[in-house]
């Protein structure tokens, strides 16, 4: 059995560094003026195809907490396209892109999950993400059939995945 910690070091797998930094492979995600180095809200799309988007980020709870020392804040009411316009972005780039993750841990307390959760501070349902992100996927699977390409993956948190079963189930199923 393969330990996930320690990988064989063959061709079955490839180590990549994630965050935010100019030297990471790969960028954990990008908004407006974060970095300071990335000049658009454009997703950036790595040499290999792999791109990760977020639908918004706002950890300013935290900071007025105490918990952190700043805050970032993009597109915390929902209301500034952050999401659509990534996804716009990747949809008309899709030859470019290989595998798309969506950041969204269920990261509630930086407010950028998609499961399902009543946001007291957009004017949306509570599946809104969830349904958007659907969505989306279902374009973007529409515009890639018509010139695919030869590898394409949308990743999202595990802990969606038992999620998305009681979505269906719930607000789809009915």
């Amino acid at each position: 059995m393969v330990q996930p910690t320690e990988p064989p070091k063959d061709t079955r797998f490839t180590s990549r560094v994630v965050g935010h930094m100019e030297y990471v492979d790969w960028y954990l995600w990008t908004a407006k003026d974060y970095p300071t180095w990335i000049h658009n809200n454009d997703p950036v799309i790595q040499n290999d195809g792999m791109v990760a988007i977020l639908p918004r980020y706002d950890d300013y709870y935290l900071y007025l907490a105490g918990s952190r020392t700043t805050y970032m804040r993009y597109d915390e009411t929902l209301t500034e396209g952050l999401y659509d316009h990534q996804w716009r972005y990747l949809i008309n780039n899709k030859a470019k892109v290989e595998m798309i993750t969506v950041y969204s841990w269920n990261e509630y307390h930086e407010r950028s999950q998609i499961e399902p959760c009543s946001d007291y501070t957009a004017n949306v349902s509570d599946v809104h993400l969830y349904m958007k992100t659907r969505n989306y996927i279902t374009e973007f699977r529409k515009a890639i059939a018509s010139n695919p390409a030869p590898f394409m993956n949308v990743i999202i948190s595990a802990s969606i995945f038992l999620l998305i079963l009681s979505i269906v189930l719930k607000y789809i199923g009915k």
